[in-house]
């Protein structure tokens, strides 16, 4: 529903206050990790087509933090998304939005 994506972005936005250069995405994905999984278990389940929006919205909070942490990512938010990506490649089970995006893909590509 319009009501829970607000409250969903709103809770997004609530986490500016871990939008801090100082600490690490492994400390970042402590935080957000339980609250993401809890978001695709109830509302992945039946609204699967949704949660991409979620998801995206998660990946420009960590695009806006890089581009904070990161001087050569500050300029353009292309070179900040190329950044998210390698990280996404490299390590694909930090996030649980992460993995679930994986395993979406790969189940989409046995079929």
């Amino acid at each position: 529903s319009d009501k829970a994506k607000t409250r969903i972005r709103e809770t997004i936005h609530d986490w500016r206050a871990i939008n801090k250069p100082t600490i690490t995405l492994r400390e970042i994905a402590k935080t957000i990790n339980p609250v993401t999984t809890g978001w695709m278990n109830y509302y992945g389940r039946f609204f699967e087509s949704e949660m991409w929006a979620v998801v995206r919205n998660v990946d420009f909070f960590l695009i806006r933090w890089g581009k904070k942490k990161y001087e050569q990512l500050k300029r353009t938010r292309k070179r900040a998304r190329v950044w998210l990506t390698r990280n996404m490649e490299r390590q694909p089970e930090l996030f649980a939005h992460w993995k679930w995006k994986l395993k979406r893909d790969l189940s989409r590509r046995a079929v």
